[in-house]
């Protein structure tokens, strides 16, 4: 299956959503996006149920020299996933380690106020979150949302993406309390090959999908 562009797979997925999920379940619920390129899909299922949308922000840990490959995550609220067999790869000094996980505060930090602009996190507590990305790779940055949104007391945690490879999909799904997933493979090398167009999401459009009633 590939799809045209995000916003493609984002109504994709809400139709998906709208045939597995009864309408009432969808009352409280609350559509997180991971930056940024969940947040098109998210906004596609914000649209389709018209229900509040917002970033969950996440920092993915680069091993040392590939920053793309991620030896683990840190969430908002602190949770941290580590990837162990690219940690074991690697196997980083303790120093290393603590240099990595600074910068990733940092950059949650300043993620923070540049898409809140000082506004605070939706209230997740006994909500039915529905937590989105384009895609899931290793997995790292959607388990350590999960953990950091578990420390938050959702009532459910639905994880909605359009493609997974299969490994990473059972990790999530023995850690999510539901994963809806348009398809899923073995033959998986990364997010953008299940896409035509899988351009950066720019800050212009992040702003646009984040306060579409301020443009």
């Amino acid at each position: 299956m590939i799809f045209r562009n995000r916003e493609d797979a984002g109504k994709k997925l809400a139709r998906k959503i709208k045939e597995v999920l009864k309408r009432e379940a969808l009352e409280d619920a609350i559509v997180l996006a991971l930056p940024r390129g969940g947040l098109p899909i998210g906004a596609a299922i914000r649209d389709e149920f018209q229900i509040p949308m917002d970033a969950f922000l996440v920092r993915k840990i680069g091993a040392p020299g590939y920053a793309e490959l991620a030896m683990g995550a840190l969430a908002m609220g602190g949770a941290m996933i580590v990837n162990e067999e690219v940690f074991r790869m690697f196997n980083p000094s303790e120093e290393v380690v603590e240099h990595l996980i600074k910068t990733a505060e940092n950059e949650l930090k300043y993620q923070n106020t540049k898409y809140r602009k000082g506004r605070a996190m939706p209230e997740v507590k006994d909500k039915v979150i529905i937590l989105v990305d384009d895609g899931l790779a290793t997995g790292a940055t959607m388990r350590a949302a999960i953990a950091g949104l578990k420390k938050m007391g959702p009532k459910k945690i639905i994880v909605a993406v359009p493609v997974a490879a299969t490994d990473t999909l059972k990790k999530v799904q023995k850690e999510a309390d539901q994963v809806i997933c348009l398809f899923s493979t073995d033959a998986f090398s990364s997010v953008g090959q299940w896409y035509e167009d899988f351009s950066q999401v720019t800050d212009e459009e992040t702003e646009q999908l984040l306060h579409p009633s301020e443009e």
